[in-house]
């Protein structure tokens, strides 16, 4: 987002709670996954380990299949895709080009800005409840830390919440000076927990800064 790109140092024991044993989604040696981000992005963590670590089969998309919409569709009916990630800006193409390709899926997660309240709620007359999830995380916390189920999307819905934290991932809403702020404040959101990187690398000061110790648990960021 800054335009220099940086080295996120992740471990095993952070991409295990993405995928295995979670709270927010079941997977399965059943699952055809999808991957439509590029290997250098986070979202590919998901899209590989989720079928790597459950037994599932992956289908890597063409990058030209991604940027045709009538193709992507055809691609997620053919290969009986059961699970998929896409940002929400390509989740929104989609949902406005038709809603066919929807009908085969058990889950799709979808993040990365802001979503669509029209969108999603079109999505979801389709879909059913529980099996679209709005999902959100900094890639410093290893791909997602909240995630939501969606059920309902009221008329009077503007946004879409991210959601509850992860399994072994913990929420925090602070002042600038780390104190804990209560229900319906404004104030920063710090994350902490299992899915925590080790840091940027090569950038040790850069770490140091991000990297915060953690204000309640001693010995933890």
């Amino acid at each position: 987002t800054t335009g220099k790109p940086k080295g996120n140092i992740t471990t095993h024991a952070n991409i295990q709670r993405v995928v295995k044993q979670t709270n927010y989604i079941s997977l399965s040696e059943r699952d055809t996954i999808l991957s439509l981000s590029n290997y250098a992005f986070d979202g590919f963590t998901f899209d590989l380990y989720s079928a790597l670590l459950n037994g599932g089969r992956l289908v890597i998309a063409e990058q030209e299949t991604i940027l045709n919409t009538d193709r992507l569709m055809a691609l997620i009916r053919d290969e009986n895709i059961s699970v998929m990630f896409v940002t929400t800006a390509l989740f929104n193409l989609l949902v406005d080009a038709g809603q066919e390709w929807m009908k085969g899926l058990r889950h799709v997660l979808f993040g990365g800005e802001r979503a669509s309240a029209a969108h999603v709620r079109k999505a979801l007359q389709t879909m059913g409840p529980h099996k679209l999830i709005h999902v959100y995380g900094p890639t410093e916390v290893t791909v997602f830390a909240t995630a939501h189920q969606v059920q309902e999307v009221p008329e009077s819905m503007s946004a879409i919440p991210i959601g509850k934290p992860l399994n072994e991932t913990e929420a925090y809403i602070l002042t600038e000076t780390s104190q804990l702020q209560p229900f319906g404040a404004v104030g920063e959101l710090c994350l902490s927990g299992m899915g925590v990187s080790k840091g940027y690398l090569n950038r040790e000061e850069l770490t140091e800064q991000k990297f915060i110790q953690h204000p309640f648990k001693h010995g933890e960021r």
